[in-house]
């Protein structure tokens, strides 16, 4: 990540707050991505949250009642079949004994992270 990037977030979080409460429905779902969203950007700061300091005033009851499953992405066939690939080379990697643990997959799975840009601190 650029190391103006957290400072960039930083500066967009009010205006990212506005947007998520006027559009999120049910305020207990705004408020819980909300500090989420809050939680990940303190932690590019001297004084970062805690998971625990993430607190939303609601229960399961102030959920939507209906649910929207994702069945249907809009993306190709090719990039569908590219995360399905990924996704299991990733598990494998990492959760499967031999024959899995071998130099092509974790090449693969390296691959995967610098192309998705995920440290390999956080895998």
């Amino acid at each position: 990540m650029p190391k103006q990037a957290p400072n960039v977030l930083q500066q967009e979080f009010p205006i990212f707050s506005d947007w998520l409460y006027e559009s999120v429905e049910h305020e207990p779902v705004a408020d819980l991505v909300h500090q989420a969203v809050e939680f990940i950007l303190s932690q590019f700061s001297d004084d970062p949250k805690q998971l625990e300091d993430i607190q939303v005033d609601a229960s399961l009851d102030d959920l939507p009642i209906e649910s929207h499953p994702i069945t249907n992405l809009d993306i190709s066939e090719e990039h569908a079949q590219r995360i399905r690939t990924s996704f299991q080379y990733i598990l494998q990697f990492f959760l499967v004994e031999e024959p899995y643990r071998s130099k092509t997959h974790r090449e693969h799975a390296l691959k995967l992270f610098d192309t998705y840009g995920i440290s390999l601190d956080v895998a």
